[in-house]
């Protein structure tokens, strides 16, 4: 009850355009995979998806190294870029850590157009994982994007991923088409539903 009334209470709940939905689902099957060196992560957690039919679920953890990374992050120029990201890449080896959502691609008045700079395509999973690669010098985070290879000195791996399904919510990566049709990538959104 207390809890209840602090956000019922709070001005900024309040506010107009405030666009919060909360789903309530179960927690699902869990995967747990092992990579083997030369994978590329997206499309392998993309396949995993696929293969287990995912609709909405976690990607828990990665856990391993790559040997080069690609990652995606807000431009370092907010004021200067036509683009309000930049994709930046890594040469390793380079230890990783990640984590993100799992969605399905739900846009039909595209249809074989690839959106997003995860050139992402109706019916396929929609994977959004934020990602932190560190060398010996340095550590970057962005999200995941194709291009990041699995790295190991050994012929079978130990690099890790565990998903976890959830059941009785949809979750749908979208698309405004009038905001789209300004070119500035920010038709893209999350629908969220009780399924």
């Amino acid at each position: 009850q207390r809890f209840q009334n602090r956000f019922q209470n709070n001005p900024l709940s309040r506010l107009k355009g405030t666009n919060m939905i909360q789903c309530v689902g179960n927690w699902g099957r869990a995967i747990v995979a092992r990579l083997d060196p030369g994978d590329d992560l997206l499309d392998s957690i993309m396949k995993i998806c696929a293969d287990q039919k995912i609709r909405t679920g976690v990607v828990s953890t990665i856990t391993g190294a790559i040997s080069r990374a690609r990652l995606q992050h807000f431009s370092s120029d907010q004021e200067k870029s036509s683009a309000l990201i930049d994709v930046i890449e890594i040469e390793g080896p380079l230890e990783c850590s990640g984590h993100g959502i799992i969605g399905e691609v739900n846009t039909p008045m595209m249809g074989s157009t690839p959106i997003g700079v995860g050139r992402y395509v109706h019916g396929t999973p929609y994977i959004h994982v934020h990602m932190t690669v560190t060398s010996h010098d340095q550590t970057i985070c962005g999200h995941l994007m194709p291009g990041c290879t699995v790295w190991s000195k050994h012929d079978t791996s130990h690099f890790t991923i565990m998903l976890a399904e959830i059941t009785g919510v949809s979750l749908e990566m979208a698309v405004d088409p009038e905001l789209e049709k300004l070119g500035t990538g920010r038709g893209l959104f999350h629908r969220l539903t009780q399924a």
